[in-house]
């Protein structure tokens, strides 16, 4: 097993502006992703509210992933890369990532919809259900 690294929230008490703490994160996920310094290729696994990070120039695309809820009020998870839009084509590489998820294109709800009604429609427009 590898080492475990963790940022706890209450780090984020300590700064005195979102910037600060959007700064260590960008810090964070550059160590993460630098051969030189991650020589034995650990992962980074975190969630986020802050859209900053959902870039292509920060991520590729099997890098994102989205949870949404099912008919069965399951969790489900994908990645953007399996995303598929209207058209059955893959989002593209170069995408504005944050931009269009919350135009609410990557089924995951950016915010709580009223009893579920609108997690439940994205969930089944991604997955092809009905």
């Amino acid at each position: 097993l590898g080492s475990i690294f963790s940022i706890e929230h209450k780090i984020a008490a300590s700064f005195k502006s979102n910037q600060s703490i959007r700064v260590l994160r960008l810090y964070v996920i550059q160590m993460f992703k630098n051969p030189e310094l991650n020589k034995k290729g650990a992962q980074l696994l975190f969630s986020s509210h802050d859209l900053t990070t959902m870039k292509n120039t920060v991520f590729r695309r099997d890098e994102i992933w989205f949870a949404a809820m099912n008919d069965n009020h399951e969790s489900e998870i994908y990645s953007l890369y399996e995303f598929r839009q209207e058209d059955n084509t893959r989002v593209k590489s170069t995408a504005a990532f944050d931009k269009q998820y919350l135009e609410g294109r990557y089924g995951a709800d950016q915010c709580v919809s009223a009893f579920g009604i609108l997690a439940n429609d994205r969930a089944k427009s991604v997955h092809g259900r009905d």
